[in-house]
């Protein structure tokens, strides 16, 4: 389905629980999704994907998710716009993560605590699409305030302001600004 039209629309992808280890491969999995997330940039979407969570009662699937999210880590720019990375939360993305029955309904399934640790990894990764979106093509870079980067040089644009909670730096390509990490 086409994006609605004048909208800076947003799809979030969460799959593979239901489907990983049931497919031929995890090869043949990745081919489906990249196709699928292709589809929907064609047509207008910013992909946000989100990396594989852990299922408790299949091997096969804590196996080729392993496999999978390093490849869908990739992706970015090519299939889709944003990664919401659950895998790498040490909380709910480790393998043996749904023991912790206080984050999980089932073996498969994040109960409402769960949804809460990974719900600030998708909003962080919808906010980066954010400042994309209201600066557009003339965005080179951002950097979270806390990621102690600093911006200096005479490549600094005219302005450095503070969008949807990041500082941001605008400047052309040939003005490039000059990147630092502090401490």
């Amino acid at each position: 389905d086409s994006a609605p039209a004048g909208t800076h629309a947003i799809l979030t992808v969460l799959i593979g629980a239901n489907d990983l280890a049931g497919a031929t491969s995890a090869d043949t999995w990745l081919a489906e999704l990249q196709t699928y997330c292709d589809a929907r940039r064609s047509a207008g979407w910013q992909v946000v994907l989100c990396t594989v969570l852990p299922r408790g009662d299949s091997a096969t699937h804590n196996t080729r998710r392993n496999y999978a999210n390093p490849i869908i880590r990739t992706w970015v720019g090519t299939h889709c716009d944003a990664i919401a990375d659950y895998a790498a939360n040490a909380v709910m993305g480790e393998d043996d993560s749904y023991f912790n029955t206080g984050n999980w309904t089932d073996e498969v399934h994040p109960n409402a605590a769960g949804h809460a640790i990974l719900a600030p990894i998708l909003a962080d990764a919808i906010d980066g699409l954010a400042i994309i979106n209201l600066l557009g093509s003339d965005l080179l870079s951002w950097h979270d305030a806390t990621s102690k980067v600093t911006v200096t040089g005479a490549g600094v644009s005219s302005w450095v302001d503070r969008v949807h909670g990041y500082d941001a730096v605008q400047a052309t390509d040939a003005n490039r600004p000059t990147y630092a990490l502090a401490g």
